[in-house]
């Protein structure tokens, strides 16, 4: 039985705020010893409680409302995806989404990421201890979600962000700062563990699977992140999502923005004029980014978050393919990377997208050809938290000037004078991590 389904209406009694874990020992979590109160976890029915407020823990930091500011939607307001619609620059959302954060701006969502990592963690060494009986598959999925939040952390924040680890009698053992490329390995690392005590739960296996290819992806490996994501190891039709309820503590990050004039952020439409048409491409009538308007001022908020209890896709079969399809634009197999982009417009929308004609896939110049292959990333992915990494591999591995990434220009609706988009490109993490030893700021603040 997989206990997802149930994660909704547990508590977090147990979460711990510290940012937390050594490299060494990733896969051997020590077991809870001297916790508030160490009898409540010392069961098997204490490690399946944290199993599933662990599962709590990271849906509402990847995309959950209860934290004021989740991981999609901080990286959608700093990409392209989302838009602030208020006057107030110094909000953290004006902040995110103008990409000249003051200290702190992404404190919430740091946080948020080291509260998950530090429940998953703590969940992996309880069920080992005092739910062996219990399917492998749990203790799995805790590896998967913990590979999860280091990858977030390579995606949003710069290169040198520390992992500490909490000491259960009170101390830290004080992690010191990872690259992001160390961000992406021990990602990468986490979910081959997962692999190895997947047993037969085939919806864990294809979690780790997509989740090791995304790294691989970030570490600039796409034929090898396309070997693992075939049809036959991660079907078109997988998807696993994070869920939600329809209380005010755990809805999605726009579900609560109802048809009041309380809805601070909008979808973009061309955004800095270089930003993708999300609203026109859904008011087209494409399905993957379809639209409803909310408010007095007609704000655009997509159909598939509208509601609070809607699930918000972590790892799909859709991203399996369009894996496959950078991985054989890479090797020049132009043919085949059309084929499966088509393919997916083909099958796995309702309704139908007409294919790309070949004046923008088969017969367009390279430029083109990138340019159409991250379209159709933001628009399959959109809302999900990936445009982030996306656009940063465009600066890196591609070679994309940063003003032809991200938002440029003037923003529409912040007040000057400081209504400029800046030129950050990650975040960077709280001056609270100063009271680390090791850390001393970002090692790179760069892609």
């Amino acid at each position: 039985m997989h206990l997802r389904s149930l994660a909704g209406g547990v508590g977090l009694a147990f979460a711990i705020a510290l940012s937390g874990c050594s490299l060494t020992d990733l896969t051997n979590v020590d077991p809870p010893s001297n916790i508030a109160d160490p009898a409540a976890v010392g069961t098997y029915e204490g490690a399946m409680s944290l199993y599933r407020g662990s599962i709590v823990a990271f849906d509402d930091a990847f995309a959950g409302s209860s934290r004021s500011m989740s991981y999609a939607l901080a990286s959608g307001l700093f990409t392209d995806e989302y838009q602030y619609r208020r006057t107030d620059a110094t909000s953290p959302s004006a902040q995110l989404d103008l990409r000249m954060p003051l200290p702190g701006t992404g404190s919430t969502v740091y946080s948020n990421l080291h509260t998950a990592r530090q429940n998953i963690e703590l969940a992996i060494g309880s069920l080992q201890q005092y739910a062996p009986t219990a399917p492998g598959s749990y203790v799995a999925e805790m590896y998967a979600l913990d590979g999860y939040v280091y990858l977030l952390f390579g995606e949003l924040f710069c290169s040198g962000v520390p992992f500490s680890r909490t000491i259960y009698n009170g101390g830290i053992e004080y992690g010191k700062p990872l690259t992001t490329a160390e961000m992406f390995q021990t990602a990468a690392a986490l979910f081959d563990t997962a692999l190895t005590h997947a047993g037969d739960s085939l919806t864990v296996r294809r979690l780790a699977l997509v989740g090791k290819a995304r790294a691989l992806l970030d570490l600039n490996q796409p034929a090898e992140a396309a070997a693992l994501v075939s049809p036959a190891d991660v079907p078109t039709d997988f998807a696993y999502t994070t869920t939600y309820t329809t209380t005010n503590s755990q809805g999605n990050y726009l579900g609560f923005a109802t048809g009041t004039d309380f809805i601070n952020v909008t979808a973009s439409n061309g955004e800095g004029t270089n930003g993708i048409r999300y609203v026109a491409a859904g008011d087209s009538g494409d399905a993957r980014v379809a639209m409803v308007r909310r408010g007095s001022n007609n704000v655009a908020i997509p159909t598939k978050l509208a509601n609070a209890g809607d699930p918000v896709t972590l790892a799909d079969g859709i991203e399996a393919r369009l894996v496959e399809a950078e991985a054989k634009l890479r090797a020049n197999d132009i043919d085949g990377w059309a084929q499966t982009l088509n393919d997916l417009r083909a099958t796995a929308i309702t309704p139908a997208l007409p294919p790309l004609n070949a004046d923008s896939t088969i017969d367009a110049s390279p430029e083109l050809r990138l340019a159409v292959m991250f379209r159709e990333r933001a628009l399959w992915l959109f809302g999900t938290g990936h445009r982030q990494g996306d656009l940063r591999r465009l600066i890196r591995q591609y070679g994309l000037n940063q003003s032809a990434a991200y938002p440029v220009g003037t923003h529409p609706t912040v007040s000057p004078p400081l209504n400029a988009y800046g030129s950050a490109v990650t975040l960077s993490p709280p001056k609270d991590e100063e009271n680390n030893p090791y850390y001393h700021g970002c090692i790179d603040a760069g892609a």
